[in-house]
């Protein structure tokens, strides 16, 4: 049996479903679907998060959640409204997710153009080697190479001068931009 925060044991999917069924609140409806989502069940946290929406449309984690699953299933236009519907009520949710899922849906959509323009929005707002690093990765994939290394090279040098903590968040970020620096070099 999965086990979450410090060995305690998790509820399963069938006493969560129980109290979706027999208590139709909100919460039953997006702890159902949360668990359901840990287990990469998205198919089946549709239905219990489309309930939790019918309750409360705006809440962001319900937005969230049913975009991210809409995604995972190949549902991505249907995904994109409830994403952007967050980054209007609540840009910096969640330290940017929305931001993050937006740019994958866009890319699943062939909306590259759009993809590259939340990828530099994302910078603007939030200049962190990870959005560095989208950012570069749209302009790759975009066929911009020059301007790519231009801002992973900047972004890699910038690393530098950070504090110890920031450094060690980075680690990831740092690692996957020398690897499309890489890819990117002039042949």
């Amino acid at each position: 049996m999965d086990e979450g925060y410090l060995g305690k044991k998790k509820t399963p999917v069938e006493e969560l479903r129980f109290r979706a069924q027999s208590t139709p609140t909100f919460s039953s409806h997006l702890a159902l679907a949360q668990r359901l989502i840990e287990l990469r069940r998205f198919e089946e946290a549709i239905p219990p998060l489309q309930e939790a929406r019918k309750r409360e449309p705006d809440h962001s984690p319900a937005c969230y959640y049913l975009a991210q699953c809409l995604y995972e299933t190949h549902k991505s236009s249907d995904a994109l409204p409830l994403v952007r519907r967050i980054l209007d009520k609540e840009p910096r949710w969640e330290d940017y997710a929305a931001w993050r899922l937006l740019i994958r849906i866009q890319e699943d959509l062939n909306l590259d153009d759009a993809a590259l323009e939340t990828a530099r929005q994302l910078v603007k707002m939030s200049p962190r080697m990870e959005h560095k690093y989208l950012l570069a990765h749209q302009l790759a994939q975009s066929q911009q190479e020059g301007e790519a290394r231009l801002i992973l090279e900047n972004a890699l040098q910038e690393q530098q001068f950070v504090s110890g903590p920031v450094r060690r968040l980075n680690r990831k970020w740092v690692k996957e931009a020398r690897r499309l620096l890489s890819e990117l070099a002039p042949r």
